[in-house]
């Protein structure tokens, strides 16, 4: 099956949009994750400044019962799944605590050197989000803590909080952009396709009408191809236009010249026909004149015969006539003879 130049370019623009807009997704979703993650964070370091304040508040009673029923409260908050209070060394010494010193290197580090921590981990339900902060001993703390001094670390909260809501809800609103990136990758496609037919496909079918037309022997030459833009393509529509009045001029001059030499065969098929009539006009009066030429020479022949015969008469009568002469002239000599005889005599 031939393809037409508006299949073959939709073949090789629908994989460059599809590109196009599948990193363009990729960038916006990314984006979009990253300032949800960032939003997420945020909120949540609020709501861990929230229950330290709790805690805070809580343990400012200096009742462990209160305290524990604090943490279990902030606990059942949606989304967090654990909430740790890691006492100091000190603190449970002085109230003769049935517990250790955790030995997470994370939590070490924060007796040492605290600073509020977020960390991003991979859980079996998915990422979560480990904040960590320290309790930092205060004035009104050394109420309960009088064997700490200000700015002691009398424990460490470890709260974790899933992102398996957030990323499920992530899920649910890339599959919502990908429907609508799909559904715009189809209207933008079907507009480039509808936009390519009116620009560049129904030129080309002007001009693949008029080639046509004119391979087929019987061209109108004095159809022109109407194309109505200044691109490429009007810019071919105009030289077929110029070669097709050029073969019209070509034609136009072809049959005068035709036309011309009808005209002048017409004269010489006249001339022709006339010479030829002199020919044989001129071949019977050859022929007449080789019978005349050969009647001529037949009484030429006839002639000679004549004049030799008439010659030869005349050398006979010329032989007569000497003959008579001498006849005469010894006649006369007898005569003259007879009379010089009778003149003696006398």
């Amino acid at each position: 099956m031939k393809k037409t130049i508006g299949v073959k370019v939709s073949l090789a623009l629908i994989p460059v949009l599809l590109v196009s807009f599948m990193i363009m997704q990729y960038v916006i979703i990314n984006e979009f994750r990253g300032a949800s993650l960032q939003q997420t964070q945020n909120n949540l370091n609020m709501l861990g400044q929230s229950v330290f304040q709790t805690l805070r508040s809580a343990m400012s009673f200096g009742d462990a019962t209160i305290v524990e029923s604090a943490i279990d409260e902030a606990a059942k908050i949606k989304g967090i799944e654990s909430i740790v209070v890691h006492k100091s060394q000190e603190v449970i010494n002085a109230f003769g605590l049935n517990a250790v010193v955790s030995d997470d290197p994370v939590i070490e580090t924060q007796f040492k050197n605290p600073h509020n921590l977020n960390l991003e981990l991979a859980g079996t339900t998915g990422r979560i989000l480990r904040l960590v902060v320290p309790l930092i001993a205060e004035g009104e703390c050394l109420a309960c803590h009088p064997t700490s001094a200000q700015g002691d670390v009398l424990g460490v909260m470890d709260m974790r909080y899933s992102f398996a809501t957030i990323d499920e809800d992530l899920a649910q609103r890339s599959i919502k952009f990908i429907l609508i990136f799909s559904a715009f990758l189809l209207f933008i496609t079907t507009l480039l396709l509808f936009a390519l037919k009116r620009i560049v496909g129904n030129p080309v079918e002007a001009l693949l009408g008029r080639a046509k037309d004119l391979a087929s022997g019987d061209g109108d030459l004095t159809a022109r191809v109407t194309i109505k833009s200044d691109d490429e393509i009007g810019e071919v529509g105009h030289n077929v236009n110029v070669f097709i009045e050029k073969i019209q001029q070509t034609v136009i001059s072809s049959q005068q010249i035709a036309h011309n030499v009808g005209s002048t065969s017409g004269t010489l098929n006249t001339s022709a026909s006339t010479l030829l009539e002199s020919a044989k006009n001129q071949s019977s009066q050859v022929k007449e004149s080789y019978a005349l030429t050969q009647k001529v020479e037949k009484e030429l022949d006839r002639s000679e015969k004549l004049a030799i015969k008439t010659a030869e008469d005349n050398m006979a009568s010329f032989e007569v006539l000497d003959d008579m002469t001498n006849s005469l002239n010894e006649v006369v000599g007898h005569i003259s003879s007879s009379s010089s005889s009778e003149q003696e005599m006398a």
